[in-house]
C-alpha cells in the first residue's frame, strides 16, 4: 500500500476583511462512464444502515464515496465484475463468469483535523431511502434523508470543508476564516498505487482505475471575484 502525503501551497491572505475560498475539483476518469452524470449525486446519512464510522455516502460512477469523521474514502468496483453478478437468470446466466468481484478503495485523511466536528447538511433532496439490510433490526433504518451538500465545520481551526456535486464533478472547498492558517490543510492519501501529478492535476492510480482531482485554485469574496490558480506539493 502506498501512502503519500499532499500539502497544498497557498497565497496568504491573513488580514484580508473577506472570506478565502480554496476550491478543488474532482474528477472520475473511467472511459466506460463518461457518459454517465454525476450531478445527481447525493449524500446519504447514515442511521444504522452502515459501519458507525461512516457519516454519508454517495454513489459515484463505478463504485461509491464515504464520507467519514476525518477522511474521504473513494471505493471503486470492477465493472465487469458487476455485470457478470447481476448475470443470474435466464439466457444471462452463461454470462456470469466469476463469483469474486475486485474492488479498491483509497483514503483520502485530513491530517491533523480537529476531533470535534460539526457537521452541517444543505439541500435536502426530496426522496427518502429506506434499508433493510438481512435479519437484524438493528442494521434497518427507514426514512433516511440525502444531501446535495455536506459541510464540516472547524476541520482545521477557522476553516471548514465543503462537499457536493457541481456539473459533472464532485467539487469541495476548504473555506478559510481571516487570520486562519491555511498551511494546517494537508490530505494523506492511503491505498492509491501511486500519485502523480499531470499538468497540476493529481492523478490517482487503483488497481481498477484512474482518477484525478484537478487543477486547486483560491478566489476571495470581496467586490469582485479574485481568483489565484495553486499547485499540489506531494
Amino acid at each position: 500500500m502506498n501512502q503519500g502525503v499532499i500539502s497544498r501551497q497557498y497565497f496568504r491572505f491573513f488580514y484580508m476583511k473577506h472570506f478565502l475560498r480554496t476550491v478543488c475539483l474532482f474528477l472520475l476518469i473511467a472511459k466506460s462512464l463518461e457518459a454517465q452524470n454525476t450531478a445527481a449525486v447525493r449524500f446519504v446519512r447514515n442511521q444504522g444502515q452502515w459501519d458507525a464510522a461512516v457519516r454519508y455516502r454517495a454513489d459515484i460512477p463505478g463504485g461509491y464515496l464515504l464520507l467519514k469523521q476525518k477522511s474521504l474514502m473513494y471505493v471503486f468496483m470492477e465493472a465487469e465484475g458487476i455485470r457478470s453478478r447481476h448475470a443470474t437468470v435466464g439466457n444471462n446466466a452463461a454470462a456470469r463468469t466469476a463469483d469474486l468481484l475486485n474492488g479498491h478503495a483509497v483514503e483520502v485523511f485530513f491530517e491533523g483535523a480537529n476531533t470535534a466536528i460539526k457537521v452541517e447538511e444543505e439541500h435536502q433532496n426530496a426522496t427518502l431511502f429506506n434499508y433493510y439490510l438481512g435479519n437484524n433490526p438493528q442494521q434497518w433504518a427507514a426514512q433516511v434523508p440525502a444531501f446535495g451538500e455536506v459541510i464540516y465545520h472547524d476541520i482545521y481551526p477557522g476553516i471548514d470543508f465543503k462537499m457536493y456535486a457541481f456539473r459533472e464533478t464532485l467539487k469541495y472547498e476548504f473555506i478559510v476564516a481571516p487570520n486562519a492558517d491555511v498551511s494546517k490543510i494537508k490530505l494523506r492519501y492511503e491505498g492509491s498505487k501511486s500519485l502523480t501529478l499531470v499538468d497540476n492535476q493529481l492523478s490517482v492510480e487503483t488497481s481498477i482505475n484512474n482518477f484525478r482531482e484537478l487543477k486547486p485554485y483560491t478566489y476571495q469574496e470581496i467586490n469582485e471575484r479574485t481568483t489565484r490558480w495553486l499547485h499540489y506539493i506531494i
